[in-house]
């Protein structure tokens, strides 16, 4: 492709959990997004989980954009935003 690199795009769906005590699954599923961030444009994208902390219409149709340090992106959205 004539010496260009292309830079695919990751979207990863789940729970990102900030802190840095893990669990199995947990520790391998950020292992691999931090990796990914090196070599391509990856975002995660994640649902409002807490159920007293958000109302119903934020729970259905909120998004909130997340900025951390390392130049990770979490985005926090709505069940049904999430399909849209």
């Amino acid at each position: 492709m004539n010496g260009q690199k292309l830079k695919n795009k990751i979207v990863y769906i789940g729970r990102y959990n900030e802190s840095e005590i893990l669990s199995g699954p947990e520790k391998t599923a950020k292992r691999i997004f931090d990796i990914s961030l090196q070599d391509y444009d990856s975002v995660f994208i994640q649902y409002f989980f807490d159920g007293t902390k958000h109302g119903a219409f934020k729970k259905l149709f909120g998004c909130e954009k997340k900025l951390f340090n390392e130049g990770i992106v979490i985005y926090t959205s709505g069940l049904l935003r999430l399909f849209l």
